[in-house]
């Protein structure tokens, strides 16, 4: 990584993929990025998921709960799709 952060001319690449996440969903906002673009095949700088469920959040995680996310994840894929972003 270094390497290549060493070769740029500028800053490195980057897109935010998601805003407004709310602090005790962070780790899962990140399984869930790290998962669909590695699905898409992109490479990606971490080599693990990188994520853990926060203690607090997997306190209060229901069934219901984890449905809704994930429809809300859903409805930000349609949205945005991640061959329509440029670096």
């Amino acid at each position: 990584m270094s390497t290549w952060l060493g070769s740029l001319s500028g800053p490195p690449p980057y897109v935010v993929l998601e805003a407004g996440v709310a602090f005790e969903e962070r780790y899962e906002a990140e399984a869930f990025w790290t998962l669909l673009l590695r699905q898409r095949g992109e490479k990606l700088l971490n080599l693990s998921v990188g994520a853990q469920i926060s203690p607090e959040h997997a306190a209060k995680a229901t069934a219901a709960g984890r449905r809704a996310l994930a429809a809300k994840r859903q409805r930000q894929r349609d949205l945005h799709h991640a061959g329509e972003v440029t670096p």
